[in-house]
């Protein structure tokens, strides 16, 4: 399955701005080889939906530190590790705004 998903805030400028859009699938064996560096898209207990960026994948303990590029990014570095079962979608494709 795929979806689209409106990006707020700028957790992950330059790269991605308010008001784009990200293509993520549902499909959860997606969710099983991440790598550094992907995006992927989930639903924290406090913040919400949040896209972040793969930093590390610890699959001993099945969680993953997500991260974002703005210096002010509320991440793993506040919130620590996130359960792979938080996870809703990966990302697949960046639409950018025009303009």
């Amino acid at each position: 399955m795929l979806r689209i998903i409106k990006v707020t805030g700028e957790s992950l400028s330059p790269e991605y701005k308010e008001g784009d859009y990200v293509v993520i699938t549902t499909l959860p064996f997606f969710f099983d080889s991440l790598k550094k560096g992907e995006r992927i898209v989930f639903r924290h207990p406090v913040y919400g939906t949040m896209v972040k960026c793969v930093e590390r994948v610890d699959a001993g303990q099945d969680v993953i530190f997500v991260i974002g590029n703005h210096p002010q990014s509320v991440d793993s570095r506040q919130f620590g590790p996130i359960p792979k079962r938080w996870i809703t979608g990966k990302v697949l494709w960046h639409i950018a705004k025009p303009g």
